[in-house]
């Protein structure tokens, strides 16, 4: 398998197996936060994959947490971050994107395997925009451009304080 193969199967599959693929939409439904370790997972491999290398069937993700800093909050922050940074490098590589739509497409990348997973994941994104109190036509915007809507990181982004507290609404909920 050359390395384009490798590459070019990332994407489609994103090394992701059925039943990560099941456990990814299942978190997405219940807070979308769970996905980061996904992400990263999923970004890792992608990497190995553009170096030449045979990705991992599984990558230990508190390896990489020890490098943002401590607390819950604050490492969701960072992971989401450098995320971002990475995935805007790996878009930036590719001619056929505008310059004006890198930014939002770089903001979260989910392989869906149909419609269901697509839309579930985009009413999580409408639910965690209405809690925070926005109204944000980029979802439509994202879903028309990429198959997909990635979370409102902007409009989510308005104050850590918020958002924390309203992540503490939902543990509290969730061990109810």
């Amino acid at each position: 398998m050359g390395e384009e193969d490798l590459a070019v199967n990332v994407i489609k599959e994103g090394y992701l197996g059925k039943k990560m693929k099941h456990n990814i939409i299942k978190k997405v439904q219940q807070r979308y936060f769970k996905l980061l370790d996904y992400e990263l997972l999923y970004w890792k491999k992608k990497e190995q994959a553009d170096s030449g290398e045979e990705p991992l069937a599984y990558i230990p993700l508190k390896a990489y947490k020890l490098e943002v800093p401590h607390g819950r909050m604050a490492s969701k922050h960072a992971f989401r971050l450098s995320l971002m940074e990475s995935q805007a490098d790996l878009l930036s590589q590719t001619s056929q994107v505008d310059d004006e739509d890198k930014v939002d497409q770089a903001k979260y990348v989910l392989e869906c395997e149909s419609a269901e997973e697509k839309i579930a994941w985009e009413n999580a994104v409408r639910e965690q925009m209405w809690k925070a109190g926005t109204k944000d036509n980029t979802v439509i915007k994202q879903r028309k451009l990429t198959g997909f809507a990635p979370p409102p990181l902007a409009s989510l982004g308005k104050s850590n304080l918020t958002l924390q507290a309203s992540i503490g609404e939902e543990d509290e909920e969730m061990e109810e």
